[in-house]
């Protein structure tokens, strides 16, 4: 298993830029060139010592020694800014939080959709698998206001909002 001391004899990791950089010769990369490579879902893929790791569970073990437990979260949603301050350790139910509304979503807001049998619209949010009832509102932002209340209640600071605090978008 990969550990911090073999990690950091091959490469060097800059927080600030979340870029990682070859400390010695790999084939044809010289020392000191950018290491890693975008794959098809935007993620920083590096290959060491004949296995390849995404990059922002590298840059985990790098600055604390150890790779994360459970998911790793890029709190912007870009997945090559593997600068530490935008990773955080989070379990898969917070790291799903933070995903951009599906393109096939019809109400505009996280965890709000119509529902047709009943002519309301249905606030829900997802917690470890489970989807939690929040009620049945008649306005769409009536919804996704209590859904923003019970997802700062379950998530904390982690909580990926429709509104901000003052509720004003």
């Amino acid at each position: 298993m990969l550990t911090s001391e073999k990690l950091k004899e091959v490469l060097d990791y800059c927080p600030e830029t979340g870029n990682f950089f070859w400390r010695v010769r790999r084939g044809r990369q010289k020392a000191g060139s950018l290491a890693g490579h975008a794959d098809t879902h935007g993620y920083i893929m590096i290959r060491v010592f004949s296995k390849i790791y995404m990059a922002h569970r590298l840059a985990f073990l790098f600055v604390y020694d150890r790779f994360p437990i459970g998911d790793t979260d890029h709190i912007n949603r870009n997945r090559s800014d593997n600068r530490i301050e935008n990773l955080r350790e989070v379990t898969r139910s917070e790291n799903n939080v933070n995903s951009k509304i599906r393109k096939n979503n019809t109400s505009g807001y996280r965890g709000v959709s119509w529902s047709e049998r009943d002519k309301h619209y249905h606030a829900y949010i997802n917690k470890d698998g489970r989807r939690i009832n929040i009620g049945y509102f008649r306005d769409s932002k009536e919804a996704a206001i209590a859904y923003d209340e019970k997802a700062k209640d379950i998530y904390g600071e982690k909580a990926e909002l429709n509104f901000g605090e003052d509720k004003c978008s």
